[in-house]
């Protein structure tokens, strides 16, 4: 009864997230998206506590019990520290490659000009973009890497559905990012692939987060300079 009502439960709550938090990422437009980044943002005020709610939600609550392995402290933080390490590396990697790309398809895979640099930010407008990086890294981990997989996963025991439901994540992500332009979604997809297995690797989305927020930042600091 207890199991039947859980999932009930994520089913229900599944169903509001993409509703209401993924679905509407699909019809974002480009107008002044990337600009007000560098500003106070309530919206991402939201997406972190959101973030947080179904974050501790879904480790307290709705995660699968599992008999825990003894697992040394170090250990634990070795795995967490090798596997940001290489998924920044892979995320470098990926955008490295599809920028290469663009340059021999420039009309199929072409980056969306967001005119950053004109912008010469301030010490407040770097705060800002740090912390509004961090909530949008940390919201697409929770929202894209654990709640949405974990809990179509959480119906099935079929490999191959599992992988559908895998692959039905990794587009909608992918998709969010269509106001960017061809190349956002091919990177974004790729990338997904590596966050996911970062998620799977080290049982939580610490480490994504992590790998996430420097890789963006590292974007940003390198088209600001550019």
């Amino acid at each position: 009864m207890i199991a039947q009502m859980k999932k009930k439960y994520i089913l229900i709550q599944l169903c509001a997230v993409l509703i209401l938090l993924v679905l509407p990422t699909l019809t974002v437009s480009s107008s002044g998206q990337m600009s007000a980044i560098f500003s106070f943002s309530f919206f991402s005020l939201v997406q972190l506590f959101l973030a947080l709610i179904l974050d501790a939600e879904w480790r307290i609550f709705l995660k699968p019990r599992e008999v825990p392995a003894r697992k040394n402290f170090f250990s634990v933080i070795l795995n967490h520290l090798q596997w940001t390490s290489i998924t920044i590396g892979l995320l470098m990697f990926t955008y490295a490659a599809i920028t290469v790309l663009s340059l021999f398809l420039p009309q199929l895979l072409s980056h969306s000009d967001q005119n950053l640099q004109n912008i010469s930010p301030g010490i407040t407008n770097i705060l800002f973009l740090i912390i509004n990086v961090f909530c949008a890294s940390y919201y697409e981990e929770v929202i894209y890497r654990q709640t949405v997989p974990e809990s179509l996963l959480s119906f099935t025991e079929n490999k191959y559905i599992k992988i559908l439901f895998e692959l039905l994540t990794l587009m909608l992500f992918a998709l969010g990012h269509l106001y960017l332009g061809i190349a956002a979604v091919a990177n974004a997809f790729i990338c997904g692939i590596f966050l996911r297995l970062c998620r799977i690797k080290t049982g939580s989305v610490s480490s994504g987060t992590a790998a996430h927020f420097i890789y963006n930042m590292t974007l940003f600091i390198f088209i600001l300079l550019s």
